[in-house]
């Protein structure tokens, strides 16, 4: 029982330091990106989306911005399906709150499909016909053997 006990404190340990050697490549990449020439100066594994990063600093984005953000979230789902907000925030170099309402837009126009629930949800493009679209995917139970 100590032993199995102690697997899954080393187990835990381990996926820690997973988490903290990725989150210092990001930081050494993100580094490394503004030392040659900013964001967009060199490609470091992320994703061009154009001008979805420029937008005011200050007050309500207009509907064409709000629009375009959720043409390029959706871009990115059907490319990358199953990834969390966090996830797709850091992809796109924009933050959650940003995405939340373009996101919120797609799920009502049913072009979006989630999985989970809060932090853990998950985004899917909506298959069309597909009961749920727009709302929770159901997963399908395994079959008994």
């Amino acid at each position: 029982m100590f032993e199995q006990i102690q697997d899954q404190v080393n187990a835990r340990i381990e996926a820690f330091i997973a988490d903290i050697a990725e989150l210092a490549k990001e930081a050494a990449r993100e580094t490394l990106s503004v030392a040659l020439g900013g964001p967009g100066g060199l490609d470091m594994g992320r994703h061009d989306f154009g001008d979805f990063k420029r937008r005011r600093k200050s007050g309500k984005r207009s509907a064409e911005e709000i629009s375009q953000a959720a043409d390029t979230l959706l871009d990115y789902i059907a490319n990358n399906p199953g990834q969390r907000m966090e996830s797709i925030a850091r992809a796109l170099d924009s933050t959650t709150q940003e995405l939340t309402l373009p996101i919120k837009k797609l799920l009502q126009l049913g072009k979006l499909q989630t999985e989970g629930q809060k932090r853990a949800t998950s985004y899917f493009v909506a298959v069309p016909g597909e009961e749920g679209a727009g709302g929770k995917r159901r997963r399908k139970k395994a079959k008994a053997s």
